[in-house]
């Protein structure tokens, strides 16, 4: 049976890490409008198992409401999808203000530091977003991400680490959405008091139990593209 790293989808490309200081075995991910970072104690079932249920859900949601017009529906409708494959997304905060200027990258580490995400993650994820940034813009993870999260002076996206212990695995990280003025590069902006930054934070943990009986049907459906 082919190794779970081999079904990738449309949507799905690994980030090169080795550029960055993020210690061994961390992996990046761009999914969709999402970056995630892989600590290295998440099983290779268990990353493809994040990897294809966060875009499921992403796909469901993106059809189901405007991503860009109307973010609060469509993170309704995110976490649906993910509540439905097994994920506890409750313990994902109520959206509220952001605050912070300056990178943008920087002020989500900081976001991410308000809601004690711990520092071994924000380091693993500060990782993936730098590796991110340093692609040219024709690289395909490049051209996947900034497709999908944002459209004219709207953003909507998600960043997150995947850490597992004794088997149980959570996503730790935020869905963000921006008001900016027009920007052509997402994690290039500069954020600044203009502008309007809004983020839901918090764990959000995978029942194996419940995911095994969608497994399938999820593969099958993000493979279509």
């Amino acid at each position: 049976m082919a190794s779970p790293e081999m079904y990738t989808a449309p949507g799905i490309v690994p980030l090169d890490l080795s550029a960055v200081a993020v210690g061994d075995d961390i992996a990046g991910y761009v999914d969709a409008g999402s970056i995630l970072a892989f600590l290295p104690a998440v099983t290779e079932q268990h990353r493809s198992d994040v990897l294809h249920s966060v875009l499921f859900a992403q796909r469901r949601a993106d059809r189901e409401c405007a991503r860009f017009g109307n973010p609060r529906q469509w993170l309704v409708s995110y976490r649906r999808a993910l509540d439905e494959m097994g994920w506890n997304t409750s313990p994902l905060g109520a959206p509220g203000p952001v605050s912070g200027a300056g990178p943008l990258d920087h002020v989500l580490l900081e976001a991410l530091q308000s809601a004690e995400v711990p520092d071994d993650q924000r380091a693993a994820l500060g990782g993936a977003l730098a590796a991110e940034m340093a692609l040219p813009d024709n690289a395909p993870a490049a051209e996947i991400f900034e497709g999908a999260s944002h459209k004219r002076k709207n953003a909507l996206f998600q960043v997150a680490t995947v850490t597992e212990h004794e088997g149980r695995v959570v996503m730790n990280g935020g869905v963000f959405w921006l008001t900016a003025d027009y920007f052509a590069h997402l994690l290039q902006l500069d954020v600044a008091a203009s502008h309007s930054l809004t983020a839901a934070v918090g764990p959000m943990r995978l029942n194996d139990v419940v995911y095994t009986q969608v497994r399938d049907r999820v593969m099958e459906k993000v493979a279509r593209g």
